[in-house]
């Protein structure tokens, strides 16, 4: 078998790697869950972080483009730290403005939905503000970090 291929001697090509349909299937629901668990663990760290930088912290100005009906919105806070919205509902973005301008607004609470995220907020008059949005980034304090994870297929 000189000269056939790149194969010398009694080497034989391996054949191609056959799996069982059930085997294929299991692989295929170990490797989903596997990736379910690493978004989740991401999400989590994503909600502790933005906590730790925002509950109770007063606003101070909300930031967002006010000519789509889905915009990105942020939310600056007093003690420097930030929280970035992406894709928010407008009129509830305008809505938190004028209550950010009338007199201080709070973030009273940050919670994971699983299909998306859930900032809401408080003003001092005790009327309360949720915002949803699909991904969230968090800017310290600092100003040197950002956390910003969107969920990813596998990690």
């Amino acid at each position: 078998m000189v000269g056939k291929g790149n194969y010398t001697g009694m080497e034989q090509p391996m054949p191609p790697l056959m799996l069982r349909r059930r085997d294929r299937w299991s692989l295929k629901v170990r490797l989903w869950r596997a990736a379910r668990a690493g978004q989740g663990e991401r999400r989590s760290s994503l909600v502790a972080a933005a906590r730790a930088v925002a509950l109770g912290a007063p606003v101070s100005t909300v930031d967002n483009d006010a000519t789509v009906a889905l915009s990105n919105a942020e939310l600056r806070l007093i003690g420097g730290g930030s929280l970035e919205l992406g894709r928010c509902h407008r009129p509830t973005v305008a809505r938190l403005r004028a209550a950010t301008e009338a007199g201080p607004v709070f973030v009273d609470r940050i919670a994971d939905h699983g299909h998306c995220f859930g900032v809401y907020l408080r003003t001092a008059a005790g009327q309360r503000i949720a915002v949803l949005t699909a991904q969230l980034g968090v800017g310290s304090a600092g100003g040197g970090t950002s956390v910003d994870l969107r969920p990813l297929a596998l990690a």
